[in-house]
């Protein structure tokens, strides 16, 4: 891609969140489903619409004065060098190798009404380096950022980036560890630390987590599946005031983590490639929730065919953002839809 398409693509940064103020939004045309929500005084009532018969979750989030995702874009280059487990677990009759991971999550993010842009290293660092981009989304799979945006240094571009609002969502090795570039990767010793400010990712032989992490609900509000806890992070160590952790946890280290980077973060996805993992990728970044967020209500349940209706209260979120986020199926989601207030 050319510089020109660059700075177009970063010039019409999609909104992902759908900001309505005291307006009701109704959103169709994806999957089939719609659902429409009013912000008024503090309150977020709510209309699903379904013509067939699923469960539906409503979770509501109060972050904040962290501002919504302002764009999503995940980042591919198969020019420069990776560094995750190969094979990875099949999916159907393809190995779920990185670029069959991309193209899945792709559809999960489109399922969940986010339209994801593909860039490569050079795209990548033009991205981290435009003004314009500071509270962009990035999807790192690749397991090793590319020298374009980091090479083991404090003054890489990555983390003036994170420290103006970027936002990262990481998986597939020890974030801060390699360099990528075409040749192959160069390991960083401690680079861990760039990005944490302390030594707490997993690099002991515990891989799977037997048990659901219990600082909070998300887990279930979300419908979290991934119990992979390699490379997570152990969110005990760093500042509580600034992390916030959801799924399953093993000694320590939690499937899920949320954390604080200057104005921006990072969310650190524990477990090599599942399809697990992706479709809570997917869900972590469509609901829009952030290392800040309070839980102000959550509602399941069943509906045939039929409109449901309810109101749910976010007065508590005062003057900061109030997010409604509203998916359908459970476990397997086929629609989904964040709403902020003004």
């Amino acid at each position: 891609m050319n510089h020109d398409r660059v700075v177009a693509v970063i010039a019409i940064v999609l909104v992902v969140l759908i900001g309505g103020g005291e307006l009701a939004l109704i959103v169709d045309g994806h999957n089939g489903y719609s659902s429409q929500v009013t912000f008024d005084q503090g309150q977020a009532y709510y209309s699903l619409i379904s013509d067939g018969s699923n469960s539906y979750d409503v979770v509501g989030f109060a972050n904040g004065g962290f501002a919504p995702n302002s764009g999503v874009f995940v980042y591919y280059d198969d020019s420069i060098a990776s560094c995750v487990v190969s094979g990875g677990e099949p999916l159907g009759s393809r190995e779920l190798d990185q670029a069959y991971y991309v193209e899945q999550l792709i559809k999960n993010l489109a399922i969940r009404g986010i339209k994801a842009t593909i860039i490569d290293a050079s795209e990548l660092m033009l991205l981290m380096t435009a003004s314009e981009s500071t509270t962009a989304a990035i999807i790192c799979v690749s397991g090793a950022l590319p020298y374009t945006v980091y090479t083991g240094s404090a003054s890489d571009p990555i983390f003036n980036w994170l420290s103006n609002g970027g936002r990262l969502y990481w998986l597939g090795n020890y974030l801060g560890s390699y360099s990528a570039y075409e040749w192959g990767v160069s390991p960083v010793w401690y680079g861990e630390s760039l990005f944490y400010g302390a030594f707490c990712l997993n690099h002991s032989e515990t891989t799977y987590a037997n048990e659901a992490y219990e600082g909070n609900s998300l887990r279930t509000q979300l419908s979290v599946q991934n119990n992979n806890v390699r490379y997570a992070v152990n969110p005990t160590v760093l500042s509580a005031a600034t992390t916030l952790a959801l799924g399953y946890e093993q000694d320590g280290y939690v499937s899920i983590v949320l954390s604080a980077f200057g104005s921006g973060q990072i969310c650190t996805f524990g477990g090599d490639y599942s399809y697990a993992q992706i479709e809570d990728v997917a869900q972590v970044v469509a609901s829009g929730i952030c290392f800040c967020s309070q839980v102000v209500g959550s509602v399941h349940g069943n509906m045939a065919r039929e409109t449901v209706s309810g109101t749910m209260d976010g007065t508590v979120a005062g003057d900061g953002q109030f997010i409604v986020y509203v998916y359908y199926g459970g476990f397997r989601p086929i629609y989904g839809q964040a709403f902020i207030s003004a």
